[in-house]
């Protein structure tokens, strides 16, 4: 099962990746890193190293789909899900090309998920962007839509939970803090649900 992770640039997408395998108990973290120009490398990592790696305050620093591979329990074995982290889509086009072809290669992935997780930043919300209400309409047309309200260890961030389960009001909203853990026991029960 491939889980598509996306939403607007630093709204904590990779972040969330990272701390669902953590959540999973992973220690290291097999990732498919997906070039723009359709050129893959394979990598094996500790969460801790690929944190260090692939996590940034700086808009659009994921570029390309990262492809996480994560074994899920079923029964007496396990089912192996791709968690795909990928580049902040905008509503405008980008001046760096690298960040178009990113971009590009997400909104391409959109088609190909079985699933997708759109994380929103809660301390920053105020209304539905253009980019979130395009990602909403698509997404509500997957048989698999889940939105996560990231961000509510911040300041007042639990304030907007109602606002936008209100806005998204269609399909399911988790809050959830990616950096502290939150809510990452109910993300898991939708994921163990789905597959």
């Amino acid at each position: 099962m491939k889980i598509l992770v996306t939403g607007r640039p630093n709204v904590g997408k990779t972040q969330f990746v990272i701390s669902l395998a953590q959540f999973y108990n992973l220690k290291n973290v097999i990732y498919t890193f997906k070039a723009t120009n359709g050129i893959k490398h394979k990598r094996k990592l500790s969460l801790s190293d690929c944190s260090k790696l692939l996590i940034n305050s700086t808009a659009n620093h994921t570029k390309n789909i990262y492809d996480f591979t994560i074994p899920i329990k079923k029964g007496k074995g396990h089912i192996n899900i791709a968690l795909m982290d990928s580049c902040g889509i905008t509503s405008e086009i980008h001046h760096d090309n690298t960040v178009r072809a990113g971009i590009a290669q997400a909104i391409g992935h959109y088609s190909d998920c079985d699933a997708m997780f759109h994380v929103v930043d809660s301390h920053n919300y105020k209304q539905m962007s253009s980019v979130d209400e395009e990602i909403y309409s698509f997404g509500s047309e997957l048989g698999y839509y889940l939105v996560l309200a990231n961000k509510i260890d911040l300041l007042f961030s639990e304030m907007t939970i109602s606002k936008i389960k209100n806005d998204f009001k269609n399909t399911i909203v988790l809050p959830i803090s990616a950096k502290e853990g939150k809510g990452l026991k109910e993300v898991a029960y939708y994921v163990n649900k789905i597959v």
